[in-house]
């Protein structure tokens, strides 16, 4: 079934269901990063999308955790995290997303929960890791 079709059906679940609410941000598809600060609700959408296009599905935001990552005495990160339930993925149920510089970039990293990165710290330290790594 092709995703759109899928999400389609999803959405049309959710509003029958009412499992999402509908007062929910949707993704439009469009990244709001051409102003250089982004307001809480654009940037919360912003990460969102990216879920929703990384992850797949349907995300729902449900909070935002302040995150310091401090490796060896030096900040490595620092931020914040927003959580994600995730409907329409069978393997997804919530996943963490923030978001970051990447040479002079506004990035997305979105991050699955498993049972070893099941927090937004957890997430954090995923990220930096595999940054490090490379």
């Amino acid at each position: 079934m092709p995703s759109n079709v899928a999400r389609s059906l999803c959405e049309a679940y959710s509003v029958i269901t009412g499992h999402w609410p509908v007062t929910s941000l949707r993704c439009s598809g469009q990244l709001a990063a051409s102003r250089r600060w982004l307001s809480v609700t654009e940037r919360i959408l912003n990460i969102k999308c990216a879920v929703e296009k990384n992850i797949g599905g349907m995300a729902r935001h449900i909070t935002s955790t302040p995150v310091i990552e401090i490796f060896d005495g030096s900040l490595m990160w620092e931020g914040v995290v927003e959580t994600f339930d995730v409907a329409c993925n069978p393997n997804v149920k919530r996943c963490y997303g923030f978001s970051y510089r990447g040479d002079d970039t506004l990035m997305y990293a979105t991050i699955a929960e498993t049972d070893e990165v099941n927090s937004p710290e957890m997430a954090v330290k995923t990220f930096v890791a595999s940054r490090m790594q490379r």
